[in-house]
């Protein structure tokens, strides 16, 4: 029992003894033995001093138990609303802490997020980085592989016999048994031994060149024939196969002097086509042409659209 509870019980325990340590109690006490031994004598009446007494003992015992019930509903009060208020406090320590853990989180996502981004931008960089390297190895391989291989020029393309302009009054059979012809050479510039497969050509006099080149079968050569690197084969020919007339000789000079009216001029062309491999099989081609100036006796290059061009085959 806590010691609070003492005083009062103390109080009442004392109230009792002085209670029966009274006279008028003790004579009470003596009158209550008379009347046992005499049970038909009548008790006799309590003094106002003990009912006094007996009542103080009763309230100071109910004052005792109010007393007692009040200090412990005020301890209990006290204990809740502590309970209550360390309660709140961890309340308000759980919700600092469920925030930073938030907080954290956050902070973490946003990191695999940028961790995420970089990655990304890394592997696209590689890649980057990849094809350019692969790019460059490519273009390395390119340039090693048409260093090694075959460059085959068409060169020194001649004629064998001049054109003169006395052959428009000759006799037409006589022209007509003469023939006008073109040399070249085959020049290889390349690293590695040039495989000729075939060559085409022709000699074309007239006014409207055709939009592909249509070389008489007899000018289409498809001998093997093998050229060296930095060597050349020379006096390859090319023929022109129309019949020769004093007009057409005529026709040509007339179409390099002055310019009289519109009609369309006779001119002279000479086109050569080669097609080659390289010892690693690799096939390309060539081709030329060039005007004959029969007035100077010259031939000038031209760039024409399926006439010249060049072609590395893969």
């Amino acid at each position: 029992m806590p010691r609070r509870r003492w005083p009062p019980i103390l109080a009442a325990v004392g109230l009792v003894i002085g209670a029966y340590s009274h006279p008028a109690a003790f004579a009470q006490n003596r009158s209550s033995d008379a009347s046992k031994s005499n049970p038909q004598r009548a008790a006799p009446e309590q003094s106002p001093i003990t009912k006094v007494d007996i009542a103080r003992i009763a309230k100071a015992l109910e004052a005792a138990n109010v007393k007692q019930q009040t200090a412990k509903e005020k301890k209990d009060a006290a204990d809740y609303l502590q309970s209550q208020k360390d309660m709140a406090t961890f309340a308000g320590r759980m919700l600092i802490v469920a925030s930073i853990e938030a907080a954290i989180t956050l902070v973490g996502v946003i990191l695999v997020g940028l961790t995420l981004k970089a990655a990304r931008s890394s592997a696209r960089e590689a890649k980057r980085a990849a094809d350019e390297a692969k790019r460059q190895a490519d273009a390395a391989e390119k340039q090693l592989t048409t260093l090694e291989r075959p460059h085959v020029f068409i060169d020194n393309i001649r004629i064998e016999t001049q054109i003169r302009a006395s052959w428009a009054n000759a006799d037409p059979a006589a022209i007509a048994r003469g023939r006008i012809a073109f040399k070249y050479d085959i020049m290889n510039w390349g690293r590695s031994p040039a495989i000729i497969k075939e060559t085409r050509g022709g000699v074309y006099i007239g006014t409207d060149l055709p939009l592909f080149p249509t070389p008489n079968p007899n000018d289409v050569w498809t001998d093997e024939i093998v050229v060296p690197a930095n060597d050349k084969r020379p006096d390859f020919i090319l023929f022109h196969r129309a019949t020769l007339t004093p007009g057409l000789i005529a026709s040509l000079f007339d179409g390099r002097g002055p310019k009289i009216d519109d009609s369309p001029r006779t001119r002279c062309f000479v086109y050569v086509q080669v097609t080659y491999e390289s010892v690693q099989g690799l096939t390309d081609e060539v081709g030329v042409i060039s005007e004959f100036l029969v007035d100077i006796n010259r031939l000038v290059p031209l760039k024409m659209e399926n006439y010249t061009y060049r072609k590395l085959g893969s």
